[in-house]
């Protein structure tokens, strides 16, 4: 399955409007979102937090991080192997839920590539 394949796929979700890919130094892989580059540079930020807090001592559980706008727009941010995946989300999240969702799909394409 291709990013952009991937990405099609999470906009499905109820709730999410924008998704995006990048290799975890930053490289946009794919997007649907209308300006990437302010996501992109937050997102690699909170990537690389996130891996420096799931290497200490009770937080290897952390999945996600999420910020929520004024607008009450939330933006998740999700490691995912060499990666990380961003998603927009409106509306009232279920934080929980997304990830399950998330997880699911990240699942599929392992298992549609063997691993």
């Amino acid at each position: 399955m291709s990013a952009d394949a991937f990405i099609r796929g999470l906009m499905t979700i109820d709730g999410v409007y924008g998704c995006m890919l990048s290799h975890r130094d930053g490289r946009l892989v794919g997007h649907q979102v209308d300006n990437p580059a302010p996501l992109l540079a937050l997102m690699k930020k909170c990537g690389n937090c996130l891996e420096t807090l799931i290497q200490e001592p009770g937080f290897k559980i952390l999945q996600f991080v999420r910020f929520q706008s004024a607008a009450q727009e939330h933006f998740y941010v999700f490691p995912v192997q060499q990666y990380y995946l961003g998603i927009t989300f409106r509306g009232e999240p279920d934080d929980q839920a997304l990830r399950a969702e998330v997880s699911s799909r990240l699942d599929a394409v392992r298992a549609s590539k063997g691993q």
